[in-house]
């Protein structure tokens, strides 16, 4: 996706007027039209502006990521880069636990649903169902993530 293509979707997505926009970044409505048909390219400083108006990276406006990470995420991973490296190591180890789980949730429940008439959404399953169901299985569950 081309950046003017990238722009108008954001935009429609915030459900915002290219006028609205436009004062959210200290510009007119006609220049962001031109931005979107790609007839002219926003500077570094207006294109930082209308990331943050969008609520997405720079990296993610301009294309070089198709990773969306909004203002919430990023504060979140800029807050754990400020912990002490063994807390970090601990967070690190119950996030990798809790995505693994997830993941292992997916795998068991679409192996038992499939065979049955209920659907994901129907069904709800707390993490020691999931041991139980893996255990049964014959799937370990082990840590991704080692704590010293």
């Amino acid at each position: 996706m081309d950046l003017g293509a990238r722009i108008l979707q954001l935009r429609k997505d915030k459900k915002l007027s290219r006028e609205k926009l436009g004062k959210l970044i200290d510009t007119s409505g006609a220049i962001i039209g031109r931005y979107e048909r790609n007839e002219r390219t926003p500077s570094v400083e207006i294109a930082r502006k209308m990331a943050l108006a969008l609520d997405v990276s720079l990296d993610y406006l301009v294309g070089n990521t198709d990773l969306k990470l909004d203002s919430e995420i990023t504060k979140k991973i800029v807050d754990i880069q400020k912990l002490p490296e063994e807390e970090r190591s601990h967070l690190f180890f119950v996030l990798d636990n809790v995505l693994k789980i997830s993941e292992l949730k997916w795998l068991l429940l679409s192996k038992h649903i499939s065979s049955k008439s209920q659907t994901f959404e129907q069904r709800s399953v707390d993490c020691a169902v999931v041991i139980d169901l893996a255990e049964r299985d014959g799937v370990a569950i082990e840590p991704t993530h080692n704590v010293e």
